[in-house]
């Protein structure tokens, strides 16, 4: 019986690791993916997705503001991605008077498309492997922090030679858990301007309601464009620069897809756990996710009630809702996929397999024989850590205030603000002037109260006393166990809530020392002070400790599968994923079809629920029997496949056989999210916004014919 678990296990986990299961670096198609892709319906070379020499499909994806994905789709630099990938951008350029998250925005020229300072676009030019020239230069026998810190060295040595200004940047990367580095070189933008987005309610259509869920109807896409100088080369702002011609853009389809027809994801997935530890797995399944969970709903209950009941509200804090509720929701998706599918067993059985074959010979055994035992050891020692680190990301830096008094107090002590009058200022009193002024666009005093007295009472029931930071022993001590009152007293006294009063204390050497013993500051230092010096140290020695075992480990897993395809966790770097349109069968009886289509719209517009408001816009552009992107009378919305995603792939172009655009990617179904750990190729789903309902909206509602002009459009 043994002996067929640990088959099973391999053939499951590692042995011909299929198109459904992997992320894989575009360079190396040619080796391990080309023949495959081909059999699947792709009609494409491993050359016409990745090359250094001439314009591949690559010319043609960016890193989109650092965490998610875009594509150009026009010789002038039109850029297309998430809505929610934009939405950040769209909030920052609307006000109350000229809404365009709530109203949408169509630029009727170039002359119009509005600039969004800080965003920047990037391009990978070469990714070059470079494992030789870091790790012939680490000793053997150092892990940890030095080990760290002699790779940092050498990285930054290379990414300074090969950089150059603003527009060239030079990265290390770290693959395969340390036991490959990757050079990647990347041409940076920093003129980028929003050229249209619809309403939320089309490109948000089903809210918190439908994230992670399917059937789906969402528009979730907007449009940017890239400028550059008259070079063609990255500039900064100017009213002078001009529409960027890329090296390569992508055609559009219009005809339609199949259930069946091959599917290419391109893009920049952030972060994977595939191969993690079973032991791990089970801490967090435990611990980790429920806590998680818990300080998150806290703070989104929170933003909830206060964004109902305040339209000034809603606008400043639109953008921080839907990032603390994206992880949320993603979580619990997680924690239920794992624990329906008893993963952490499943990776056991992974741990058996790798195990039975490091006994093999003394060699490997020597090597690897004791890796599973110590991780098992160091979780059962130090797993506290991790979770106490936890309290402190979600719960404690989740109080908002906190966040402010931190670039403050660095500037105390060693600075002051130049007097008003007075020109010029240096570029450390520029930037915590840029932090108060930013922090109070964005900020609501009555909603950050509520937040801290949540997440101080969660924290103070769920850490072990020892983590607890002084400062609230002491004021659950002196409150009588009433945080309300203790929070009440520091919002009150502290003169971080007054952004005119702040930065004038901060012109003279008195208001500076006052602000030292502001009650803020006394419980940022004691949450710093208690991080620092008792959790800290302890999940540093914890996470060295992991890195340094995943690392043996992974060293191990390439040795035992020398010869096959083994893909590395995802990492935010340039990555290809490939698979089929595929329909659902999530549990008996049910189907879930592969499509979606505008009458599912109006369906949902039925049930009164507010995440499906259909404006009126919308509604007459569904009835209009006028739309050249119909199929059988039917307007196709989203549509689902079985290429395996990630968050950072948000926005990826979704490619058809020959390289066309049939859609963007945006969210995975909730039945298969735990994929960055256990990807389970029967419910393992991407959810895609389909590109003829891009063309739909921007023709019938942004009236963007000029738009529609500049694409290149294929049957």
């Amino acid at each position: 019986m043994k002996s067929l678990l640990l088959v099973t296990a391999i053939l499951v986990l590692f042995v011909q690791v299929s198109a459904r299961n992997g992320m894989w670096m575009p360079q190396y198609l040619d080796t391990w993916n080309e023949t495959e892709m081909q059999a699947m319906g792709s009609k494409l070379k491993a050359s016409d997705i990745y090359s250094e020499e001439h314009p591949s499909l690559k010319d043609a994806v960016v890193h989109f503001g650092g965490g998610c994905t875009g594509e150009v789709v026009s010789a002038d630099g039109l850029l297309f991605t998430n809505h929610h990938c934009g939405y950040s951008q769209i909030q920052s350029l609307s006000t109350l008077g000229n809404n365009y998250l709530k109203n949408g925005f169509w630029a009727e020229s170039q002359e119009n498309e509005l600039p969004c300072p800080g965003l920047v676009i990037s391009f990978v030019r070469e990714m070059r492997e470079v494992t030789g020239l870091i790790l012939s230069q680490i000793p053997d026998d150092i892990s940890g922090k030095d080990r760290e810190n002699r790779i940092k060295i050498l990285s930054d040595s290379l990414e300074k030679k090969f950089s150059s200004g603003d527009s060239i940047k030079a990265s290390i990367q770290s693959f395969y858990q340390g036991n490959a580095y990757y050079l990647n070189i990347m041409e940076v933008f920093h003129d980028i301007r929003l050229v249209g987005t619809p309403p939320e309610s089309i490109g948000n259509f089903g809210g918190e309601t439908d994230n992670w869920i399917w059937p789906r109807h969402t528009g979730d896409f907007s449009i940017f464009r890239i400028y550059a100088s008259r070079e063609n080369k990255p500039a900064a702002y100017s009213r002078d620069n001009v529409p960027y011609h890329p090296r390569q853009f992508f055609s559009i389809r219009t005809s339609g897809i199949k259930e069946g027809d091959f599917t290419l994801v391109y893009g920049f997935p952030g972060t994977t756990q595939y191969y993690q530890f079973a032991s791990v797995l089970e801490d967090m399944i435990s611990d980790s996710y429920p806590v998680k969970i818990a300080l998150r709903n806290a703070r989104l209950e929170i933003l909830r009630k206060s964004m109902a009941e305040n339209d000034t509200i809603r606008l400043k804090y639109a953008s921080k809702f839907r990032r603390l509720a994206n992880y949320y929701k993603r979580w619990k998706g997680e924690l239920s996929g794992l624990t329906e599918y008893h993963a952490p067993d499943t990776l056991k059985l992974r741990e058996l397999a790798f195990e039975a074959w490091a006994e093999k010979n003394p060699v490997s055994s020597s090597r690897y024989g004791g890796i599973i035992p110590a991780v098992s050891a160091t979780v059962a020692n130090l797993g506290k850590y991790s979770l106490a680190n936890d309290y402190f990301t979600e719960g404690l830096r989740g109080i908002e205030l906190l966040s402010l008094v931190s670039p403050v107090i660095k500037f105390i002590g060693k600075n002051r603000l130049p007097d008003p009058d007075s020109a010029g200022s240096s570029d450390e009193q520029q930037k915590v002037l840029n932090a108060i002024n930013g922090f109070y666009k964005n900020y609501d005093v009555h909603v950050d109260r509520m937040n801290c007295r949540e997440m101080i009472q969660i924290v103070i029931r769920g850490l072990p006393d020892e983590m607890i930071p002084e400062i609230l022993k002491k004021a659950d001590s002196l409150y009588n166990g009433n945080t309300g009152n203790y929070v009440s007293d520091l919002f009150a006294g502290s003169v971080f809530l007054e952004r005119d009063k702040l930065k004038e204390m901060l012109h003279r050497e008195t208001g500076m020392d006052s602000i030292k013993n502001d009650p803020a500051v006394l419980l940022y230092r004691s949450v710093q002070n208690t991080w620092e010096n008792v959790v800290r140290p302890g999940y540093e020695t914890y996470r060295n400790s992991m890195d340094s075992l995943k690392r043996i480990y992974m060293k191990g897993i390439l040795e035992m599968h020398a010869g096959e395809a083994v893909f590395p966790d995802a990492n935010s770097t340039l990555r290809v994923s490939y698979g089929k349109v595929r329909s659902m069968k999530p549990r008996d009886g049910i189907l879930y079809e592969w499509y979606t289509t505008t009458a599912g719209i109006l369906e949902k517009g039925l049930t009164g629920n507010e995440d499906y408001t259909v404006p009126a816009v919308l509604r007459s552009a569904i009835s209009d029997p006028d739309n050249l992107y119909a199929e059988k009378g039917l307007q196709h919305v989203c549509f689902m496949a079985d290429n395996h995603t990630t968050g950072g792939n948000s926005g990826s172009p979704v490619l058809d056989g020959n390289g066309n655009l049939i859609g963007i990617n945006f969210d995975r179904a909730w039945e298969g999210v735990m994929s960055d750990i256990l990807f389970q190729p029967l419910k393992s789903r991407n959810i895609i916004v389909d590109i003829r309902y891009v063309l739909f909206i921007m023709k019938k509602v942004g009236k963007a014919d000029r738009l529609i002009k500049e694409l290149r459009l294929v049957p």
